[in-house]
């Protein structure tokens, strides 16, 4: 979850320095990982020598770490994050990076520690800023009363996403400890604030929750899908199917499984008339890595006379490569 877009805004290191490391997360994003991992270290060995001329900039310090979690050095991340948090405790954005290394690399409950920390630090600052706010004589602010409120926006604004964002992280640890209560009240405060990828995982959540299914549900689902096939009931087949499909979508490392079960269900679809929706999940099936899926599409397209008359195709079209015929009855034209 840590951005380098973040890092840049917040962080306070030579340009030089920031525009190398833009450079490594480019090649990152472009599969060049040991030549970015080069420019990283160079970066480690210059903020240290920054460090040692101004040590009182602990954002240098917070740097280091950021470099060593791009490397995915997670315990000296973990070293110079803290080292950063333990000198520069007002520094909140320090504390919410940590917690997201830590979610990153397993560790839950020490990311839900730092999360809880974070937020519960940011509210009592939020609430001395609308204190002082009160306090603000505004007769003296009227020559400058658009810039404050343009700054003021902004800050909100900024405060706001990093805000969220610790209950979009804290509610992802929670969920991974099982604790699924705490995950969606995190999760809805992250998403009634505009946080879309926690609302992605509200209606994960809720998916699950209407579907009321467990393992011990499905597996009796596959003995009754395999009865309706054998009676040939395929249009309660194909419900049988949807369960199946919506219970393993939601569940990770389930693509074999969903192959399998795309494919069975286009067998289903075809038999009761439904060719295009056989198709589409014939597709699905062949984009997950299913071979039988891809057989069958490939006989559909080998055999598919709507869209071209291939007579009239044969008649006019003559086609040469470096002088040789290419024979036209080898030729595929529906890709």
């Amino acid at each position: 979850m840590i951005t380098f877009k973040n890092f840049q805004e917040k962080i306070n290191i030579p340009t030089d320095l920031k525009l190398l490391l833009n450079e490594a997360i480019d090649n990152i994003k472009n599969d060049r990982d040991s030549q970015a991992f080069k420019i990283i270290r160079k970066c480690i060995k210059s903020l240290e020598i920054e460090y040692e001329e101004d040590q009182n900039n602990y954002d240098l310090i917070f740097g280091i770490g950021f470099c060593y979690s791009l490397l995915g050095e997670f315990q000296n991340s973990l070293k110079f994050l803290s080292k950063s948090i333990q000198v520069d405790k007002e520094n909140l954005f320090y504390l919410l990076i940590r917690a997201e290394l830590k979610l990153d690399n397993g560790f839950y409950q020490d990311s839900i520690n730092d999360f809880s920390e974070y937020i519960l630090k940011q509210k009592n600052k939020f609430k001395y800023l609308k204190h002082k706010k009160k306090c603000i004589n505004l007769d003296s602010l009227n020559n400058r009363k658009t810039l404050y409120e343009f700054k003021n926006n902004q800050l909100r604004k900024e405060t706001n996403y990093l805000f969220t964002r610790a209950f979009l992280g804290r509610g992802i640890a929670k969920r991974k400890f099982n604790d699924v209560l705490g995950a969606i009240l995190d999760w809805s405060y992250a998403a009634e604030n505009g946080n879309k990828i926690a609302l992605d995982y509200i209606k994960k959540e809720l998916i699950k929750n209407s579907l009321n299914l467990n393992n011990n549900e499905i597996n009796k689902i596959k003995l009754k899908v395999k009865e309706e096939e054998k009676s040939y009931l395929f249009s309660d087949a194909i419900i049988s199917y949807n369960l199946i499909i919506d219970f393993y979508t939601l569940l990770d490392n389930s693509e074999d499984d969903l192959r399998i079960y795309y494919y069975k269900r286009g067998l289903c679809k075809e038999i009761i008339n439904d060719n295009q929706g056989a198709l589409l999940d014939w597709t699905i099936a062949a984009l997950k890595g299913d071979k039988n899926a891809s057989t069958l599409l490939k006989e559909k397209r080998d055999n598919e006379k709507s869209f071209i008359n291939r007579k009239k195709l044969y008649k006019n079209l003559d086609l040469k490569v470096n002088k040789f015929r290419i024979p036209i009855k080898d030729f595929d034209f529906i890709v």
